[in-house]
């Protein structure tokens, strides 16, 4: 006897690849000017190595989008305490306008039920390389599994068959956990806050899987307000 998973099932575990959600956001509403041009990327996490490895693949994003984008790292070296002052001449020296801040807010538990899942039981004389038990003359049709539940029948047996070889898995709990990160655009010529979101990210085995999928989202949202990137094509220029 065989078990076959259906396609829909394969499709939904595939699928959870993990993803970023903006979950909350704010944009100043005055904001209305061109994009920045250089863009200092600071990353506050648990660890100088996160901190780091984050600021280079959020500068690598804004990079792809045009952006010219400096890791703070760069800027500030191993300074942890630095007076307001000294910071704005040390971006000044950067020759940076805007401040991208990621900070991380906080990595949730939570638990998830997976309800039972139907599998299909193929009778035997329908498994890959067995004869035609319906004698339909195709001799290929029958070795796929879902053509044994979804075609329709003229033989009420073949019918009846199909429903009853639909079982169940066990319904069992998940845990996932989300990594909660908080980010924030900076004018840092007028020290304004622009925009700021609170995204959500399943958390990767890979660290940089997670630091992708979070960059990723936030630098697609600051190219669609025009923020940074290359500034709109006047049509009307020659």
């Amino acid at each position: 006897m065989r078990n076959y998973l259906p396609w829909l099932v394969l499709a939904s575990l595939y699928g959870c690849v993990s993803s970023t959600t903006i979950q909350s956001s704010w944009v100043d509403p005055t904001f209305d000017r061109s994009p920045f041009r250089r863009v200092a990327v600071v990353a506050l996490f648990d660890t100088d190595a996160e901190n780091r490895s984050f600021e280079q693949e959020a500068a690598r994003a804004l990079e792809a989008k045009g952006v010219d984008a400096v890791e703070a790292y760069t800027i500030v070296g191993d300074e942890k305490m630095l007076e307001q002052n000294e910071l704005r001449a040390k971006l000044a020296d950067a020759n940076v306008d805007a401040i991208l801040i990621y900070r991380l807010i906080a990595v949730d538990e939570r638990q998830y039920y997976r309800p039972p899942t139907p599998y299909l039981h193929i009778p035997g004389g329908i498994g890959p390389g067995d004869p035609d038990p319906l004698g339909r003359g195709d001799p290929f049709r029958h070795r796929d599994p879902f053509y044994w539940y979804y075609y329709p029948r003229a033989n009420y047996y073949s019918y009846w068959r199909s429903t009853w070889d639909v079982t169940h898995s066990p319904g069992y709990w998940e845990q996932h956990s989300y990594v909660v990160v908080e980010s924030s655009f900076y004018d840092a010529d007028m020290d304004q806050l622009v925009w700021t979101a609170k995204t959500e990210t399943m958390d990767d085995a890979e660290f940089n899987a997670t630091t992708e999928s979070i960059v990723n989202r936030v630098t697609k949202k600051l190219v669609a307000l025009r923020a940074v990137g290359a500034p709109p094509r006047d049509d009307r220029a020659g």
